[in-house]
């Protein structure tokens, strides 16, 4: 749970909230997206640089603007863009495809990120043909049909983006001086922000306040409410798994150790009857932590198979982005294989009681209930 905390809710997006001005009227500077890398708890950083694409409908459009109904028989509706991946791209494990596939690289194709609407009203449609308007730098507009091929879900978190290209296509459409000049930089308008730990979340948010207070109006966003919870469920999960395993471990030790009691109680005379026998206290307390190590290792083999069967059925479930998300129960490599050594430990320190109890009561004690 804690991994997929870490990696689910520790993401944060820098997005403009208005018209950019000032130092900031481009983007983001280089320096700047430097700054943020440097924050301390930061775990990755992904600048992003967008564009304005347009797709072109045909058709009878009404629009009502400055007082009156309009009708249009072609009308260009303009969606933020950006590319999946590459230096200056949006990173590929944010992105969750819902429905359709990815754009191949040679392929013209693209995805929406969210349920985006023409202007009839009517949602785009999977695997139909639009045309598409990409403004350059110079105004020398490039135009191309494409195939929308996949469509993601949408958080609040992607902000006004809309559209992912694959970089290599629009390389081959737009020319690398094009669209380096269009989806290169150097200057960002979006960057996204990987935080190491869930618990990281809000100090690096408070860093990044700091470094943008200047550059209006970029602002951090991020799942504030996600982020508690997800530091709740777990922090209390983590208690819980650590209370359950010590329980677990004192647990097991006590049976061992009170059997053993038990043993040089009631049984003592066994010890007594090897040592009468020509054993030595060395070979009788080998013979005793071999007893004990095999007893201890298949209550150890028992136990790891009946909490494997019983956590397989166990799940926790938890809300995200308005869904259940349903978590199940995960075990821990390490603490299951911890079980096994520890069992040798407990035979060991039991074994060792047996015999200095049996060595504390004497021989002739000892030999009296056989």
């Amino acid at each position: 749970m804690s991994e997929y905390a870490n990696n689910v809710s520790t993401w944060i997006s820098i997005a403009p909230t208005g018209p950019p001005t000032g130092t900031s009227s481009n983007g983001l500077s280089p320096s700047i997206i430097q700054e943020i890398q440097s924050i301390k708890g930061v775990n990755a950083v992904y600048p992003i640089a967008s564009n304005t694409t347009y797709i072109t409908f045909h058709g009878n459009f009404t629009i009502f603007a400055f007082g009156q109904n309009t009708t249009y028989h072609e009308f260009n509706m303009g969606f933020t863009s950006a590319v999946l991946g590459n230096k200056s791209g949006f990173p590929p494990s944010l992105f969750t495809l819902v429905s359709g596939r990815l754009p191949r690289p040679d392929e013209a194709a693209f995805v929406i990120m969210g349920d985006f609407k023409s202007p009839d009203g009517n949602p785009l449609q999977l695997n139909k043909t639009y045309s598409i308007v990409m403004p350059q730098p110079q105004k020398d507009n490039v135009s191309f049909v494409a195939r929308l091929v996949g469509i993601g879900a949408q958080n609040l978190l992607i902000g006004s983006l809309a559209i992912l290209w694959n970089p290599q296509f629009l390389i081959q459409t737009l020319g690398k001086q094009r669209f380096g000049q269009t989806f290169g930089g150097p200057d960002f308008n979006y960057v996204v922000v990987k935080a190491a730990t869930v618990e990281s979340v809000e100090p690096v948010v408070t860093a990044l306040n700091s470094i943008l207070k200047n550059n209006a109006p970029y602002e951090p966003t991020w799942d504030q409410a996600g982020v508690l919870s997800f530091e709740s469920f777990v922090n209390a999960g983590d208690s819980l798994y650590q209370i359950v395993g010590i329980a677990s471990i004192l647990a097991a030790g006590a049976t061992t150790i009170f059997i053993g009691y038990l043993m040089s109680n009631r049984r003592s005379w066994e010890v007594g009857l090897l040592y009468t026998q020509g054993w030595d206290w060395k070979g009788i307390r080998a013979y005793y932590f071999l007893y004990f190590g095999l007893l201890a290792l298949m209550s150890s083999g028992i136990g790891v198979v009946l909490s494997l069967l019983f956590s397989s059925r166990i799940t926790q479930t938890f809300n995200v982005y308005g869904r259940t998300l349903i978590v199940p129960a995960s075990p821990n490599e390490l603490l299951v294989l911890s079980a096994f050594p520890i069992s040798i430990f407990v035979a060991y320190t039991v074994s060792q009681f047996v015999v200095s109890s049996t060595k504390h009561i004497g021989l002739d004690r000892a030999l009296r209930d056989y």
